[in-house]
């Protein structure tokens, strides 16, 4: 005999003696009643796809010892029965549509439909009993279609047929249907016993974990609460050390200056070196507390310069700066400021048009296809040019890498970001609706995202109506908390505009009256002004990402000549750069 394995909620495994016209929901009934679980409420599944109660073992492509899982079930309602539509066959051909609570049983069901047939359905002549057959199974007698509700036959809701009979039994079928009954009914009584422990151990359960969850946050939130407050407190403690070495500086720098005068000739040097050795001190005991509280609580964009390197001159400015900065905001740390700086932004000119369909264009842009696709198949093919190009760009990122300097992610992150700033003044957006129509609008690149979704609900008819704007296939989401850098939109991108309606149509949603019709050649014109006032405002119009780089001060060379040749020029050439050329082969050499 074959059995089935179901993974119940608890995570116990129930396995459960199984033939191949054994139903699915006497499968889980069994092992609900096992473990203290509501059959109503639950349901199986196997690999994700749920199982129809309803059906035989044998119906439902299960492998031999299959594994299923006990699941709670998604229709779990307030406790109303479900109400089922009931079709009944006579033999005759006939049928008749009744509606029945899934708690009934087939005995009240043949009832009903006695009296819309003008027949007696239970009592039958000839000392034949009445049947009841659904998917292959037959129920016999008063007594089993007494017990058998609709329930039990795995059917919860919907629509079924179910096909009546009389059929003839003899006396020892009947024993052996009664014998059946009773040994069933026995078997119930018991797993109802182990029913009750189980429930009763499965709400302790529950509550145990329910308690241990409220502790577990109660613990999280207090340890976040101290950790905070441990952050704030060193966060303090390594300004009032800051402003400690800043003092100590200036006083021994004031203290050198007056014993400069009477030791001129013999102490010269000795204000600069102890002056520089105090600034690597404070320096150092500012690395340090950062390394113990796990922050970056020193001004490093400061303190970095462009050649990865920190200059002790900017020491004393920058934590001035950084100490000020803290004093007019004690909450930084925990408010982002991105989010006020965001809001702040002012709006500009929108400028929305609609970018009418230009035949010209059309045909260009299928001219440029149809050239696309004519390409020859040498084309693609990799050429000795091709090689020295990847070889040079190969080269070059490798010496980039090794004078990359160490630098965390996030102020290299920050340094991108206000350089784009700095080069994306303004972004174009298009917006394409689900009949190829093109909105074109203008916008500050330092606005959050939040004014995308205003401008589209301010042009529509009904401000109410649900919409998604995707990026390509992402989803973009309307927040406060970043701009249109961050998000990869500025400075010119096309978002598609999705409705949950059935209609996506400009004309269906937008006010027509709003917009200008212009043609693409237009609206590019329109753009390439937004881009070229943006530049006239920026500093630098073309972003180029930030590299840190460390550079030795052993290898710079004016005007980049190598040091032999800025010492002369009759010192030869360098001995690094000379290399045998008898042992290099003939391809190598050059001509």
């Amino acid at each position: 005999m074959n059995s089935i394995t179901v993974i119940c909620p608890n995570s116990r495994r129930c396995v459960v003696k199984v033939t191949p016209s054994t139903q699915l929901r006497k499968i889980l009934e069994e092992a609900c009643l096992k473990q203290g679980f509501d059959i109503s409420t639950h349901q199986l599944k196997h690999q994700n796809h749920t199982l129809d109660l309803a059906l035989p073992l044998r119906l439902t492509g299960l492998p031999n010892n299959a594994t299923v899982e006990m699941v709670q079930s998604a229709g779990v309602g307030n406790g109303i029965p479900g109400q089922i539509h009931i079709a009944l066959q006579l033999p005759d051909g006939s049928r008749f549509m009744g509606q029945f609570p899934n708690k009934a049983n087939l005995l009240d069901v043949l009832h009903e439909f006695s009296q819309k047939s003008a027949q007696n359905l239970i009592k039958c002549a000839d000392g034949q009993v009445p049947c009841c057959a659904y998917i292959n199974t037959e129920y016999r007698g008063e007594a089993e279609l007494k017990l058998t509700t609709l329930e039990k036959m795995g059917i919860t809701g919907g629509r079924c047929l179910i096909r009546y009979f009389a059929v003839r039994m003899s006396e020892d079928e009947m024993s052996k249907l009664e014998n059946r009954l009773a040994e069933e009914y026995e078997r119930a009584k018991k797993l109802e016993k182990v029913y009750e422990t189980r429930k009763v151990e499965n709400e302790r359960r529950l509550q145990l974990e329910n308690e241990r969850e409220e502790i577990f946050e109660r613990e999280l939130k207090m340890k976040r609460e101290a950790e905070a407050a441990r952050i704030l407190e060193r966060n303090q403690e390594a300004n009032r050390n800051l402003e400690n070495a800043v003092h100590t500086t200036v006083l021994s720098s004031t203290g050198r200056t007056q014993n400069a005068t009477e030791h001129v000739a013999d102490s010269e040097w000795l204000p600069q070196a102890s002056s520089r050795l105090t600034q690597l001190q404070s320096l150092l005991n500012q690395v340090n507390t950062s390394l113990t509280t796990n922050t970056v609580d020193f001004p490093a964009e400061q303190l970095i310069g462009e050649d990865g390197r920190i200059h002790l001159s900017d020491l004393q400015t920058a934590a001035r700066t950084e100490n000020d900065h803290r004093s007019n905001s004690v909450c930084n740390s925990i408010t982002p400021s991105s989010e006020v700086s965001y809001l702040a932004v002012e709006k500009c000119n929108r400028m929305p048009v609609i970018i009418r369909k230009d035949l010209e264009s059309d045909k260009s842009v299928k001219d440029v296809t149809e050239k696309q696709d004519d390409i020859d198949d040498q084309f693609f093919e990799l050429t000795v040019n091709d090689v020295r190009s990847i070889r040079q760009d190969l080269r070059a990122e490798a010496g980039i890498q090794e004078q990359r300097a160490l630098l965390p992610k996030t102020y290299i992150a920050e340094k991108n970001k206000r350089l784009k700033e700095e080069s994306y003044k303004h972004t174009v957006v298009r917006f394409n609706c689900a009949d190829k129509t093109i909105i074109q609008a203008q916008f500050i690149s330092r606005e959050p995202v939040s004014r995308l979704f205003e401008f589209v609900t301010e042009n529509l008819k009904n401000s109410v109506i649900k919409f998604d704007l995707c990026l390509a296939n992402q989803k973009i989401s309307s927040t406060t908390l970043k701009n249109l850098i961050e998000i990869g939109v500025a400075p010119k991108s096309s978002l598609y505009i999705r409705f949950y309606s059935q209609e996506n149509t400009f004309a269906a949603h937008f006010v027509r009256d709003k917009f200008c019709e212009v043609s693409m050649l237009e609206a590019d014109e329109l753009s390439r002004k937004w881009y070229v006032l943006s530049q006239r405002l920026s500093v630098n119009g073309i972003y180029q990402p930030y590299v840190p780089k460390v550079t030795n001060a052993e290898d710079v060379r004016p005007n980049g000549k190598r040091q032999s040749e800025s010492l002369g020029n009759d010192a030869g050439p360098s001995k690094l750069k000379q290399r045998p050329s008898g042992n290099l082969p003939k391809w190598f050499k050059k001509p």
